[in-house]
């Protein structure tokens, strides 16, 4: 009755539980599961403030795997389900599942919106470009599809406008980084920072140093 009358209340109990290490009572989570499907007439600015709390806590993983257990993702952040179960190529050590990578990568950024925001969305495009080829993974342009991905959510969230343009940024260029190789030249690095900007950098390397879940000491 208590979540009929206020929808939001659903996702006040995620981030209550995420942000203050609260378990969430058997009966409460299935009436949870069983509301769900309320939480679509809740107006999308207050859908994102309860998101931007949980994202910001300490603990954004519990809550974004609470969203996605208890059937709330899919009225609030519909492409994140769709990465539990996604496999990836070798290389990223014991999460070779994209979502358990994605849960990793947010808990190790610092709490700057932008940066969890682009933590949670940056591979969101992977399960539209997977392609197979001789047993080989493979995951082109989702760098590029995830900015647009990634944009339009931010939009239908109503974000501000900065915030949608940073985290774009942030997810088409997520790879860039981690892209450099030793014999890079110093005009090579100078012409990333250039192309990225003095306003983005410092958030990009965060991002990019969070992604290398790897154990792999030259990855890092």
């Amino acid at each position: 009755e208590r979540f009929q009358e206020d929808p939001l209340r659903l996702m006040r109990a995620v981030r209550f539980a995420s942000r203050l290490g609260f378990e969430i009572e058997s009966e409460t989570a299935t009436a949870i599961e069983q509301s769900a499907a309320a939480l679509a007439n809740i107006s999308r600015e207050r859908v994102r403030d309860e998101l931007d709390k949980t994202l910001l806590g300490p603990a954004p993983s519990r809550g974004v795997a609470l969203l996605c257990e208890l059937g709330l993702a899919e009225f609030s952040l519909p492409d994140v389900p769709k990465l539990r179960g996604m496999q990836q190529e070798p290389g990223y050590g014991r999460h070779k599942d994209v979502f358990s990578h994605t849960l990793q990568v947010l808990d190790r950024t610092p709490p700057r919106p932008a940066l969890r925001w682009a933590a949670l969305l940056h591979d969101i495009a992977k399960p539209a470009t997977k392609h197979v080829e001789n047993g080989k993974v493979s995951f082109h342009g989702h760098d590029f599809k995830g900015e647009r991905m990634a944009r339009r959510l931010m939009t239908e969230l109503h974000q501000p406008s900065d915030l949608v343009e940073r985290v774009g940024r942030l997810v088409g260029l997520h790879l860039r980084a981690n892209a450099y190789e030793g014999e890079w030249t110093d005009s090579a690095v100078r012409r990333l920072v250039r192309e990225v900007g003095d306003d983005l950098i410092e958030d990009l390397l965060a991002l990019s140093r969070a992604d290398v879940t790897t154990g792999r000491v030259e990855r890092r």
